[in-house]
């Protein structure tokens, strides 16, 4: 890293993208917030989704964590909290943007859906570090 830094050039597009990458999560953020039109009535249906991808993904998740990484490779705990991470990590934040503006209703359940699952993921990974600690 010493030769790309001591370079001005480099050094000026090192500097670039550390710049763009802490604006990214707050830009995101904001789009996500922006797209959210959260409503009692449609709680229940978002947490109904959560919840069955959670279901569906954490099973599968733990046979890869337990069989897969601990028995079968025989590598250590923090590559099963890797994996359990990478299962609970919430869809994609891309996909309203391949939905077309006709199906408004979509669109927003799709974002109040991302946005409740980061929340979700958040308390899961609050988990994931209290059984596999650092």
């Amino acid at each position: 890293m010493a030769p790309l830094t001591t370079w001005s050039i480099s050094a000026g597009i090192l500097k670039s993208v550390e710049m763009v990458a802490g604006l990214t999560t707050p830009l995101i953020a904001l789009i996500i917030g922006y797209e959210m039109r959260l409503q009692r009535s449609d709680l229940v249906g978002l947490l109904k989704t959560i919840g069955l991808r959670l279901l569906f993904w954490l099973p599968i998740g733990l046979l890869i964590a337990v069989l897969l990484i601990d028995q079968l490779l025989q590598l250590d705990r923090g590559f099963q909290a890797a994996a359990l991470t990478m299962i609970i990590l919430p869809p994609p934040f891309v996909i309203p943007l391949f939905i077309r503006e006709a199906d408004r209703h979509d669109q927003t359940y799709v974002v109040n859906t991302l946005s409740l699952a980061t929340l979700v993921t958040l308390f899961a990974f609050a988990v994931v570090t209290v059984v596999y600690p650092p």
